[in-house]
């Protein structure tokens, strides 16, 4: 199993991310007014203010979104919804380079993301009533001819995957089920059913767009097990699903 990236390293990706983006719209911000004060002389000065401000509050920044991700607790500034909306794909782009591992950053932003949503919730759990467990079609056996991506009940039990643990779960969990073909599937799903709680079970890198798609919903992400390759035969721990599902009953 991959093992997410530590603390420290996803401050520094965040830092060298965070760092690189401010410095590239304060230089553009720099040069812009540079170029317009040879209509207006003092744009230059202002310039060189804009440029000083722009950084000062990227340091501010950086000491909030530190004491946000070591705390796991959301600042003043909503720092999930920052790091997974906008930096998490540069991010990506950029430890590439550097040579980190795409899959285990991917794995980092998804726990981190996971401690965010259930810090916040634990504090109103009386307030969910409603969860929906998102899995994706590949988690059943692709020979069986019993699909449940149109009725989850269409299920036989028979135990040769985890759809009939799902099943045997919901005797003890109230959750709504739903099995996607894909984004649009699970979208609809959440769109019609109105969650107050997703956990989502997929890959690294449809985990990351789904979480980015749902971002004002608490979704918790579960990576599958990829024993033959990804999006065929693949299988998940029930019993992760069961901890966070205990958490929250």
């Amino acid at each position: 199993m991959i093992k997410p990236y530590s603390t420290l390293t996803i401050l520094f990706i965040l830092y060298l991310t965070g760092g690189i983006m401010g410095g590239l719209f304060a230089a553009g911000v720099f040069t812009v007014m540079t170029a317009f004060s040879r209509y207006y002389p003092p744009l230059r000065d202002y310039a060189v203010y804009a440029f000083m401000a722009i950084m000062a509050l990227g340091g501010v920044y950086a000491i909030i979104l530190t004491i946000s991700v070591i705390l796991r607790r959301e600042g003043i500034i909503p720092t999930r919804k920052v790091i997974i909306r906008y930096m998490t794909k540069f991010a990506d782009s950029l430890a590439r380079r550097i040579g980190f591992d795409s899959n285990r950053l991917a794995r980092s932003f998804i726990m981190l993301n996971n401690d965010y949503v259930e810090k916040t919730l634990k504090k109103d759990r009386k307030n969910i009533k409603r969860v929906l467990i998102l899995l994706p079609h590949c988690i059943q056996l692709a020979s069986c001819v019993f699909k449940v991506t149109t009725n989850v009940n269409n299920c036989r039990k028979c135990g040769k995957c985890v759809i009939s643990s799902f099943l045997r779960m919901s005797e003890t969990f109230a959750f709504d089920m739903f099995v996607s073909t894909g984004g649009t599937m699970a979208r609809f799903a959440v769109k019609e059913r109105q969650p107050d709680l997703i956990l989502a079970v997929a890959c690294e890198k449809d985990l990351m767009s789904g979480i980015k798609d749902t971002l004002g919903l608490a979704v918790i992400g579960i990576l599958n097990r990829q024993p033959n390759g990804p999006c065929y035969n693949t299988t998940v721990d029930p019993e992760a699903v069961e901890a966070v599902l205990k958490n929250f009953n």
